[in-house]
């Protein structure tokens, strides 16, 4: 049983990663301008919006964060402990479809909204138009065998 539906307006919730997780857990939340680690506490709306009750990991200060600002808590992830050529599977998109690729590692690096990433070069690259280099969120690799 799934229960009414979502009003339309939060229908989109569900394809958060926030929406599905639980409390007690680790995430990140954008809190000051910058991705902080938190640790969730309760649900609870805010002005019509889906939100979590935080508190902060090292400063234990607390926050009400929706869904939209809160991420995977990546320093949990395998892929914040792989190394500089090392070669692992990430997901890749390429013509429509995402497809887990060998990649080599070449260096740590941020996207634009200053999530953790790896800089990565495709170890066979698929057609001659394909990106070799990339940038690849922590969230998109595999853990290695």
């Amino acid at each position: 049983p799934q229960g009414p539906p979502l009003p339309p307006d939060l229908a989109a919730d569900r394809e958060l990663p926030a929406f599905n997780m639980g409390e007690g857990s680790m995430a990140e939340a954008l809190i000051r301008g910058e991705w902080t680690a938190v640790v969730l506490q309760s649900r609870t709306m805010d002005q019509g919006k889906r939100c979590w009750n935080v508190e902060e990991m090292w400063y234990e200060q607390r926050h009400t964060i929706p869904l939209e600002k809160l991420q995977v808590w990546q320093e949990g992830l395998p892929a914040y402990k792989f190394y500089n050529g090392q070669q692992v599977l990430a997901k890749i998109s390429a013509n429509g479809q995402v497809q887990d690729r060998l990649v080599t590692l070449l260096r740590r690096t941020r996207l634009e909204n200053w999530r953790k990433a790896w800089s990565v070069e495709l170890v066979a690259p698929l057609a001659s138009n394909e990106q070799r280099f990339q940038v690849i969120p922590l969230e998109d690799f595999s853990a290695p065998e």
